[in-house]
This record gives C-alpha cells, structure tokens and sequence, in this order.
C-alpha cells in the first residue's frame, strides 16, 4: 500500500512548484511539477543526480 509522505508547494515569480513523495514498502517514489520556463535538479543521497523539465515529472 501507499503512503503519502510528504506534499508541499511554492508559488515563486515563474509559477508554482510542487514535490510530492510516496513510500511503498522500500520504494521512495518523488513526483515534481515545474511551470513553463523552469528546470531543476533532484539530488537524493545514494543517486544520481535527475534532471526535472517544465510539467510533471513522475518516478
């Protein structure tokens, strides 16, 4: 089963950024929503750096 872990939001001057995170079992999954115009970077210890485009990033 599924469990939120966490689920926040920020508005900066581009447009709202959101992170939601789930457990399942030993799985972390991170979803990232960018508004148009915005990249980022997902940095979890143990991994590879991610890329995050504009949209939703899910995984």
């Amino acid at each position: 089963m599924s469990h939120p872990a966490a689920l926040a939001g920020v508005r900066p001057s581009h447009g709202r950024v959101e992170v939601a995170l789930r457990v399942d079992g030993d799985t972390l999954t991170v979803d990232a929503a960018l508004p148009d115009g915005v990249t980022g970077v997902l940095s979890l210890p143990g991994r590879p750096d991610g890329e995050l485009h504009p949209g939703l990033n899910q995984g």
